[in-house]
């Protein structure tokens, strides 16, 4: 997946990306420091009440997360399979957003 959004990203004007050279470098240093991605999770993490976004946080990354969804999905790059790859991703992170925020919508 990450050479994917990095080939996407590639091929956007406007968008500020990594030296190709050096992602393979940033991804081994990124995988070999747990602390820094999933393999560090055992599945059992904090609950939602634990998180420390507000409202309109959640609301405000909710919003930009949709946009790069809605720009990834149409226009070239709707036949672009590595796009719908991002787009497929980013329609996860919009699900668990949404999640998170009617949580936090219920307990104002």
């Amino acid at each position: 997946e990450f050479y994917k959004i990095g080939k996407l990203f590639d091929a956007t004007d406007n968008v500020e990306v990594i030296d190709r050279q050096a992602r393979a470098c940033i991804l081994d240093a990124v995988y070999m420091d747990k602390s820094l991605h999933h393999g560090n999770r055992d599945g059992n993490g904090p609950p939602p009440s634990f998180k420390k976004f507000t409202a309109p946080q959640l609301d405000a990354m909710i919003v930009a997360v949709t946009a790069l969804r809605d720009k990834y999905s149409s226009g070239s790059f709707a036949e672009d399979p590595v796009a719908q790859s991002l787009v497929d991703i980013l329609d996860d992170y919009i699900k668990q957003d949404f999640a998170e925020f009617e949580y936090e919508s219920e307990a104002l």
